[in-house]
């Protein structure tokens, strides 16, 4: 049922000020119900009455015969036009809607609002635009009502230039291994895009988790269901760690839940995942909380929240991992450049750790929820988010999405054949209908920056086994360290990322062994990035005074750099050196000599003066910082003892190093 002007009043009403009213004086007088022919008048009240009962048809059929017999009696078109609105008739409201517009007077003012509405459902976003900044000229608007007028004024101006510019899409569905007949959506994925997690809601009604093994670069394996997480209550909204180890994820109602919906973590451990424990305070509280996404680095979780004091509706916010205390840190609100007074959802942290992808309906889209990035810079400040576009975003629900580390390949979840209509909402906030995986490749503007991984098994050189030993990776000029962590004690393994633009030094150590060091250059500006895959082999230290000991195979020092040409030692070698200092602090015993090498440019005798100046200097260093003389000794050997081709670049490269064999 409708009251007389219910909707329309509402909706369309403003106080005309005196420049709307100069700009309609050329136009003919409305005629008010007060001045309505007697007949107009009976059959416009008769019609508001059968409306307000709910006889739609009825009413248009009054307020037509009104109008017949009063054709610019502005109350009969306002109402006319209102029905022909709530039952979805746009292009019949807007021609009502017109014939107001063209009268003078107040009633062309407050039929703005109504006519750009009317448009804006037929998508002529670019009348919609002119009508709407029409009605902002107006004076006295209600503050509620300018805001909602400058929203769809913002959205208006939006869809017009994405309409006329649209993106490159090409959508590509996952296979049937993954896609079912049930809905399938929140994909996340590992750094190595080897493994793709995501919820799946089985029966209609129950949320468990399902992973998919890459067979090859196109093709997924059979999905298995996530056993030791999926229970018989509803599990979704999850991310998966760089290495595939850590899960966090949301479920609600649950007896140990501090809020309706909760954040859960688990972890896999010789092959089983552990049984999810509540992140607890300060993550956690009496509101909603859910959708997390995983820094690669694992320093840093996102999720959204509707804990009191954000910008309105869901924000959302990231929590730092506190390694002293083993927990995660009171959550940040991303601020009001992010969150809206509406709702934002399901971020989606990129592995380059400065490009944020959401999900939003408060910011000007296509309609719904549309897909945002955002990118962080070094002091904090988080760029305007930028829409996806269009076609990729459209009128209905665009749901979350995750980026593989080559920063342009996405996957998210959607029903590709919906012809419109909100599907029903999951435990995690996404469309949980008829929706499966599909894939695509971002729009340039949208990429995050390339990242790669470098993955390694460690093991002691002497025996095969695996040793849980401890990986720590740093800025190479500066020594500033980024990750610390240990390999898994099972297998020996670890995986960590690397975004493009930096070079990194790396250090694998463990009590009773001499340390393992390597460096990767990694490129700003490239797209394909090929991963490190290292087998790393700790030698054990020598045995004090054992008859049986022997030297220890020779390890590379490839952080320890110098002048081209020349023997001086380079500032990024000092975290190198003082690793290896520390080695022989810890072990006083321990003795090494010091060898130098060199690539096949230049002369044989200039290379070896070079090697041995090296070495030398090395020892010198190590001295100076406190180690007896007397436990070390330098040795340069030129380019004859090469350990690859000198052909190459590359291959001289690996030729001219510095390491030492200990004894």
């Amino acid at each position: 049922m409708r009251q007389p002007f219910a909707v329309w009043v509402c909706v369309l009403y403003v106080a005309a000020s005196a420049a709307a009213q100069g700009a309609s004086a050329q136009r003919r007088p409305a005629v008010p119900e007060a001045e309505a022919h007697p007949k107009a008048l009976k059959a416009y009240r008769e019609g508001v009455q059968a409306v307000f009962e709910g006889d739609q048809r009825g009413g248009i059929r009054l307020f037509e015969a009104a109008l017949k017999r009063e054709p610019d009696f502005a109350e009969a078109l306002v109402e006319l036009a209102g029905v022909h609105y709530d039952r979805g008739e746009f292009a019949a409201a807007e021609t009502y809607l017109e014939r107001v517009a063209a009268l003078s007077g107040e009633a062309a003012a407050r039929a703005l609002y109504g006519l750009a509405m009317a448009e804006y459902k037929q998508e002529k976003y670019e009348e919609a635009s002119v009508h709407l900044r029409g009605y902002l000229e107006l004076d006295d608007l209600r503050p509620a009502r300018r805001s909602a007028a400058e929203g769809y004024l913002a959205n208006a101006e939006f869809r017009a230039r994405a309409l006329a510019e649209p993106v490159a899409f090409d959508l590509q569905r996952l296979p049937p291994t993954v896609n079912t007949p049930e809905a399938e959506y929140l994909p996340s994925l590992t750094a190595d895009a080897n493994q793709l997690v995501f919820t799946r809601r089985r029966g209609g009604r129950d949320e468990d988790f399902y992973v998919s093994e890459r067979t090859d670069s196109t093709d997924w394996g059979p999905a298995e269901p996530l056993v030791g997480v999926n229970t018989l209550d509803n599990e979704g909204a999850q991310t998966v760690s760089a290495d595939g180890r850590y899960l966090v994820f949301t479920a609600c109602n649950r007896k140990d839940g501090l809020g309706g919906c909760d954040l859960y973590s688990s972890r896999l451990r010789d092959g089983r995942w552990s049984e999810p424990t509540n992140l607890g305070a300060p993550v956690n509280t009496s509101a909603w909380e859910s959708m997390p996404s995983l820094a690669a680095n694992g320093e840093y979780l996102f999720f959204a929240s509707k804990r009191p004091g954000g910008h309105g509706g869901a924000d959302l916010y990231a929590s730092g991992w506190n390694a002293a205390r083993r927990r995660w840190g009171e959550p940040v609100n991303l601020g009001p450049l992010v969150n809206t007074a509406r709702d934002e959802q399901a971020p989606y942290w990129h592995a380059d750790g400065r490009t944020l992808y959401f999900m939003s309906d408060g910011h000007p889209g296509m309609g719904g929820f549309d897909l945002y990035v955002t990118r962080v810079d070094s002091s904090g400040t988080w760029a305007p988010p930028a829409n996806l576009g269009y076609p990729l975003n459209t009128a209905n629900n665009e749901g979350a999405l995750a980026v593989a580390a080559d920063g342009a390949t996405a996957y998210y979840a959607t029903d590709a054949q919906a012809a419109g209509g909100a599907d029903s909402i999951g435990v995690g906030g996404a469309r949980a209908g008829a929706t499966d995986l599909y894939t695509f490749t971002l729009p340039p503007a949208a990429r995050a920056g390339a990242v790669t991984y470098v993955r390694a098994r460690v093991s002691d050189a002497a025996t095969g086994l695996p040793l849980a030993a401890g990986v720590t990776l740093s800025e190479a000029a500066s020594g500033k360290p980024l990750l610390r962590r240990r390999a898994r004690g099972e297998d020996g393994s670890f995986l960590a990322v690397l975004p493009a633009g930096t070079d990194y030094a790396f250090a694998v150590a463990e009590e009773g062994y001499g340390f393992y060091s390597d460096r990767f250059a990694v490129p700003a500006g490239s797209s394909a990035l090929e991963p490190y895959e290292l087998d790393i082999r700790l030698q054990p230290l020598p045995r004090p005074m054992a008859a049986d000991s022997a030297e220890s195979d020779p390890i590379v020092l490839h952080n320890v750099l110098f002048a081209t040409g020349e023997d001086d030692l380079l500032p990024a070698s000092r975290p190198e050196l003082a690793r290896l200092r520390d080695l022989l602090t810890e072990h006083p015993d321990l003795r090494i000599r010091i060898q130098g090498h060199t690539d096949n440019v230049g002369t044989p005798a200039a290379n070896l003066d070079l090697s041995e100046r090296r070495a030398a200097r090395v020892v010198d260093y190590l001295v100076g910082e406190g180690v007896d003389p007397q436990r070390l000794t330098a040795a340069g050997f030129g380019e004859s003892r090469p350990v690859a081709s000198n052909d190459t670049p590359e291959g001289r490269a690996l030729n001219r190093r510095t390491e030492f064999v200990m004894r």
